[in-house]
């Protein structure tokens, strides 16, 4: 996850220094966003020992 706040940080200074305009930056943290959300999905399962819920 610690990889996801480093994309999500170096995409908001982008926007900031305007490299990168604010439609593509809320469509990239949209994406950041969803993966965040499927890796601690995947942690949580794995933790569980693996174990698909019934």
């Amino acid at each position: 996850m610690g990889s996801t706040n480093k994309i999500d940080y170096c995409c908001l200074c982008a926007s900031e220094l305007k490299y990168i305009s604010e439609e593509e930056y809320l469509k990239v943290n949209q994406a950041i966003n969803e993966v965040r959300a499927m890796l601690i999905s995947f942690l949580k399962f794995l933790r569980a020992g693996g174990k698909e819920k019934p």
